[in-house]
């Protein structure tokens, strides 16, 4: 793991009060129902319990891109924000969801999910079918946040998720918000 997803995942490991909505749009393939992370609030180098429920109206395509942005958000005096971009912006954390399952330690997590839940979801990316599928109460463990990096991580942050046709559509999305306490 480079030292980029490292941070990345170590601060999304550690927001408190994280909001997450569906940003999806007409032309989505499916919707983000539902987001479960706790506890409240989340720490760096503890377990999180971690769920989801999410509904595919048609079938998941084979070349869908997934594309991941994070920034930092500044507010001045409280009421002027501004957005900077951080970790995975633009083109460094977009990819083939296709090509993502077939990273060993993704399959390995696909796998567990599938075997806990029974979501007939394997590595073979054709197994994205139209229906719902849902996943709660999973524990994973996530990364510390080394002490030197600490004040670099604290703040609030926004994230956002797409699935993108090749030709850039939209074709999912979810998004959230939340405050970093390191």
């Amino acid at each position: 793991m480079n030292f980029f997803t490292f941070l990345f995942f170590a601060i999304i490991a550690s927001i408190e009060s994280v909001r997450w909505s569906d940003c999806g749009g007409e032309n989505a393939i499916g919707v983000l129902n539902d987001v479960q992370l706790e506890p409240n609030p989340i720490k760096a180098g503890n377990y999180i319990k971690a769920g989801a429920k999410v509904q595919l109206y048609r079938q998941f395509p084979n070349d869908t891109i997934g594309k991941l942005e994070m920034w930092k958000v500044y507010r001045v005096f409280g009421l002027i924000r501004f957005n900077i971009p951080f970790v995975c912006v633009g083109e460094r954390c977009k990819g083939k969801i296709c090509d993502l399952l077939t990273i060993p330690r993704v399959c390995e997590e696909v796998q567990k999910i599938n075997s806990r839940y029974s979501l007939n979801v394997t590595c073979d990316c054709n197994t994205f079918a139209p229906g719902h599928y849902q996943a709660y109460d999973y524990d994973y463990l996530l990364p510390s946040v080394p002490t030197a990096f600490a004040w670099i991580a604290s703040g609030d942050y926004y994230v956002k998720g797409q699935l993108l046709a090749p030709d850039g559509k939209q074709l999912g999305c979810a998004q959230g918000e939340g405050f970093l306490a390191v």
